[in-house]
């Protein structure tokens, strides 16, 4: 299934997104234990105690609404995968992937470096606020060849 959307959005981040209490995750898919250059690091919703409120990040008006910051240290990298919504479907009961999308929002301008592909396409030199819409099957990766850390936010949700 392909990118369904590519645009710029104007929502505010009043706050600072680089100082969010990131941390390195486990993944249900990539193991990133044998290779430290894998996956980067995240803030998600489950991860929120409540202190913050990000609901006015659902700027594509989705339900099931969720969201995770994350920072891509330089020398790592994402490898080309599709989204398996493992964790969320359990969360939101869901039974069908084809319902999901993903957004990724870039919340800085491109830096060089800095580098992310979806179904085959490149994007390179972002304003910050663009964002790429995708479905759960549409093989993606990210990486940070850079010398600054690369900051998104992941948005997942369904349209029904």
């Amino acid at each position: 299934m392909p990118i369904t959307k590519v645009g710029n959005c104007s929502i505010a981040l009043d706050f600072d997104f680089k100082h969010l209490p990131y941390a390195k995750k486990p993944d249900a898919v990539i193991d990133a234990t044998k290779n430290p250059q894998l996956l980067g690091e995240m803030f998600g919703d489950m991860d929120n105690d409540g202190s913050y409120n990000f609901d006015h990040l659902n700027f594509l008006n989705w339900n099931n609404f969720a969201w995770c910051f994350y920072k891509l240290l330089p020398g790592t990298l994402v490898p080309i995968h599709e989204d398996h919504f493992i964790n969320y479907m359990k969360y939101y009961r869901l039974s069908d992937k084809a319902k999901i999308s993903r957004c990724l929002l870039f919340l800085e301008d491109w830096k060089p470096g800095h580098y992310f592909e979806a179904e085959a396409r490149s994007f390179i030199k972002w304003k910050a606020m663009d964002y790429v819409v995708w479905t759960y099957d549409t093989p993606h990766l990210g990486m940070n060849a850079g010398r600054e850390d690369r900051y998104t936010l992941q948005i997942t949700g369904t349209t029904e």
